[in-house]
């Protein structure tokens, strides 16, 4: 799991690095046509939010909680992640990084949901905006989880 986890974060850290590389280019009006920049930035937001989602699925799966079902599983895992599981894991994300999450959990639903070209650039610049604090807060409560892991490995070792 811990490998999983390592691979999936390097993965984030380069659908973040380029949401801010296309942005860049947009504020600096070197767009030339903002609706290609507008859906390529929704299909990266997209994958950024689908990355951290494929972790925490990985994590409930490996711990043998299980990922939730019915049509609201995505929130319910959000909230599934943020509670410790005695005897089993601590928390995996804080209840700060579960509520910047929700925002690009909703943004996901949106892009899952509607044409490309009704994608609004003014509303989601706020996530674009927020992707690198975001994703630093995830990856700061996955690091505290991998430490856990690695002690746990290490406590199994003796």
């Amino acid at each position: 799991m811990k490998h999983q986890i390592e691979e999936e974060l390097a993965e984030l850290t380069g659908v973040v690095n380029k949401i801010e590389r296309m942005y860049d280019i947009v504020k600096q009006g070197k767009a030339e046509d903002l609706s290609v920049y507008t859906d390529s930035l929704a299909l990266n937001l997209h994958g950024f939010y689908s990355g951290i989602e494929k972790i925490l699925e990985t994590i409930v799966e490996k711990t043998g909680e299980g990922r939730p079902a019915g049509g609201k599983w995505h929130r319910e895992l959000l909230q599934q992640v943020t509670f410790p599981v005695e005897g089993i894991r601590p928390p995996v994300l804080s209840s700060d990084t579960r509520k910047s999450l929700e925002g690009y959990l909703d943004f996901r639903h949106r892009v899952r949901n509607i044409y490309a070209y009704n994608i609004d650039f003014d509303k989601m610049e706020l996530l674009i905006k927020q992707v690198r604090t975001t994703f630093d807060i995830f990856n700061s409560d996955m690091s505290n989880f991998l430490v856990f892991l690695t002690e746990m490995q290490d406590s199994l070792e003796l």
